[in-house]
């Protein structure tokens, strides 16, 4: 008996859902990037400039992990210069 390749479906292959997935996560975080509009949606932990502050920093250290996790982790590969 021969294993027969699985496949995608088109749609998972050309990407669609990855960047659904980045443009759903755009239209929720995008309105909460601002103080005034957290606090029209009655968010008060990111009233507070302090907690904003905060919550940005961490968010910038999310990125910049997921970013070395990509050059030097999944590739093996870190070039400086």
């Amino acid at each position: 008996m021969i294993a027969r390749e699985r496949r995608l479906p088109r749609w998972l292959r050309r990407g669609t859902l990855p960047i659904g997935a980045i443009a759903l996560a755009y239209l929720i975080l995008a309105p909460l990037s601002s103080i005034d509009a957290a606090q029209q949606a009655g968010l008060p932990l990111l009233t507070d400039k302090l907690w904003f502050r905060i919550a940005t920093t961490v968010a910038m250290f999310v990125v910049m992990a997921s970013a070395w996790n990509i050059i030097g982790g999944l590739t093996g590969y870190a070039s400086f210069g």
